[in-house]
């Protein structure tokens, strides 16, 4: 695990590589370590750096391990760091890297770099990315009571949304309920008999539409760990 002037140190090195290479070194960062690299860059440097992590399409170890033996040898002890503190990668894809890195940034420059995205899609798909439904588990209990529980989309979709969650996710929105409003959601999904994922699918997506703009407006917290 990296300390501060390690990061410090991982900037300076790297710093002069293009944005394409940079950006395929910080994928392969812990996430929070990336964050702390990726924001000493200058705005504009950031944001194109951002792009190409962005827009990164999956590649296999081999693609992967190619490109890396094309990076300069000055950068190799700096690598080899990188490398022992992360485990292997089978493949990379762009907007789950850049989000789980902006999920450890300050909001200004989360919305900064997104602004920065050359399409709606591309910001869309990190947004998405950022928050997921096992991620309801970082919510504190009371945000859930008074935000989560009274959205429409989870009084409509929750039964089938946590069909085949984890218990700690189910808990999470049951153990927050009261007890008639529990009791209703367990009956329904008692009732649905075998889902198609598809159906599961879009009834989460339903719930995560909601939830993302109360985190995105500060009313909702997450707590990453």
């Amino acid at each position: 695990m990296f300390d501060s002037a390690m990061d410090d140190e991982v900037y300076a090195t790297i710093s002069p590589e293009t944005p394409q290479t940079i950006a395929l070194i910080l994928t392969y960062m812990i996430p929070n370590r990336a964050s702390d690299v990726l924001v000493q860059f200058p705005t504009e440097k950031r944001n194109v750096i951002a792009q190409r992590i962005a827009t990164m399409e999956t590649m296999n170890q081999n693609t992967v391990e190619a490109l890396l033996n094309e990076i300069q040898i000055s950068l190799q002890s700096c690598l080899d760091q990188i490398m022992s503190n992360r485990r292997p990668q089978e493949s990379i894809d762009g907007s789950v890297a850049l989000a789980k890195m902006l999920a450890h940034t300050g909001d200004d420059a989360v919305e900064d770099i997104l602004k920065s995205l050359e399409n709606v899609e591309q910001a869309d798909a990190v947004r998405e990315a950022m928050f997921t439904f096992e991620d309801v588990v970082l919510i504190d209990d009371i945000s859930v009571q008074k935000h989560i529980l009274n959205l429409p989309s989870v009084r409509d979709n929750l039964a089938v949304a946590i069909k085949g969650m984890d218990e700690a996710i189910r808990d999470k929105f049951l153990s927050n309920m009261t007890d008639w409003m529990k009791n209703r959601v367990e009956k329904e999904r008692q009732s649905l008999g075998k889902v198609r994922a598809d159906v599961v699918r879009e009834a989460r997506k339903l719930i995560l539409d909601e939830i993302r703009p109360l985190i995105e407006s500060g009313q909702v917290q997450v707590e990453r760990l």
